[in-house]
Parts: structure tokens; C-alpha cells; sequence
């Protein structure tokens, strides 16, 4: 459990999966998600990653979390171009693909033992009306 903890504080993973307001994390929300980056083709929200099974990451197997950065490992992997309405993201999949699996494994088991917080986020991007793609 310590070194899922320690990792998901290295990795400032509640910087971005927690509302924020006047620029201060509100603990009470830590990790539940709905901090809103505005982009130039719109508007991202961030998931609730506390293992609330309606509105967080609750339901998702350890091994499709694993999957799920893994995807990001292989040094040939190309991101796709998006289009103005494409959902857009800001996680940095491919630098934390390069963990271990252990280390993902550990980061999830970390996540999983945070109390559940219900807080359904709308969507995870809203694209402007007259939006430009991100490159």
C-alpha cells in the first residue's frame, strides 16, 4: 500500500483528479474527479478515480487498469491525430506506460483502498462550438 501511495503523490495524480478552488485542492474531493481544463478546442474534465462503482473507477479490474497505461508502453506507439470534437486529454499516458506493471499494480491497490466518493462527472470533454484541434 506504501508504494502505491507513494507513487500516486510523486505522480501528482490528485493535481488533476481533484476539483481545485482559488487553486487549492478541496481535500474532501481528493481524487473524485471534475477539475475542468480549459483547452483551446474545449473544455476537459478530469474522471473520478476514487472506486466508487457508479461514478468512479470502482467496477475496473485491476488487470484492465494495468491495460489501460500499458497500452501507452510500446516507444513505436503514435498518437493519433484528433479533430476539433475528438476528446482531447492532457494525461501523459505515455510517460506512465513506462512503469511496471508491479508499480501500476500497486497505484491501482492504492487507489482502491481510498474511500469512495460519489461524484458523477458530466463528460470528460465538452468541445467548443467553434472549436481548433489540438496537436
Amino acid at each position: 500500500m506504501a508504494t502505491g501511495k507513494y507513487l500516486v503523490s510523486i505522480a501528482a495524480c490528485a493535481e488533476c483528479h481533484t476539483q481545485a478552488e482559488k487553486g487549492q485542492i478541496i481535500a474532501e474531493k481528493m481524487f473524485s474527479g471534475g477539475r475542468e481544463f480549459a483547452l483551446p478546442g474545449g473544455l476537459l474534465i478530469s474522471p473520478n478515480i476514487t472506486p466508487d462503482k457508479e461514478t468512479g473507477m470502482g467496477n475496473l479490474h485491476k488487470e484492465a487498469f494495468i491495460a489501460r497505461f500499458k497500452a501507452y508502453a510500446d516507444s513505436s506507439y503514435k498518437p493519433y491525430k484528433v479533430g476539433p470534437t475528438d476528446f482531447q486529454t492532457i494525461m501523459p499516458w505515455t510517460m506512465y506506460g513506462g512503469m511496471s506493471e508491479h508499480d501500476l499494480g500497486a497505484i491501482y491497490t492504492y487507489l482502491m483502498s481510498l474511500k469512495p466518493i460519489k461524484n458523477a462527472v458530466p463528460e470528460k470533454f465538452k468541445p467548443n462550438a467553434k472549436t481548433v484541434a489540438i496537436r
